[in-house]
């Protein structure tokens, strides 16, 4: 197979892939989507296999590259508003703006904590992600990086 000849196969394959993709959300199952597409059982279910793993691929690298920064992000934000409207509170003569000023401070202080609450239930989920990674099951077995554990 020449480069040209391989460009179209793998774009082909992108094609059907997509197509399962598709397929899958709007609810059809593996042998529907063969059934339509005319394909294999198991190339379905290896297409379905791959996107799962793709789409794995992709949350953890989301969660190990943006959720920090834009987690940060928020909490500064947030930072910055309770900030400014403690100086506005504090400087501000008109009942009207004071009270207003105090509702998107109290607003951003609730949303601030529960970001902080979250942020704990959030690293215990990741670390228990991290510690059982190399857990698997294989007939009734517990495998731990390739190895039989007692159950």
């Amino acid at each position: 197979m020449n480069i040209s000849q391989d460009t179209k196969y793998q774009r082909q394959i992108e094609w059907r892939r997509e197509k399962v993709l598709e397929l899958a959300s709007d609810g059809y199952g593996v042998r529907e989507i063969a059934r339509i597409l005319e394909i294999s059982h198991p190339t379905v279910s290896r297409d379905i296999q791959r996107l799962r793993h793709q789409a794995k691929e992709q949350i953890r690298k989301y969660i190990d590259e943006q959720v920090p920064l834009e987690y940060h992000k928020t909490l500064t934000g947030l930072q910055n508003i309770i900030k400014s409207m403690s100086d506005i509170i504090s400087k501000s003569s008109d009942n009207r703006e004071i009270m207003q000023a105090s509702s998107i401070k109290m607003q951003a202080l609730n949303l601030k904590m529960e970001l902080v609450s979250n942020a704990n239930l959030v690293h215990e989920a990741i670390d228990l992600v991290e510690k059982y990674k190399g857990y698997s099951t294989q007939k009734g077995k517990v495998l731990i990086d390739g190895t039989e554990q007692p159950t």
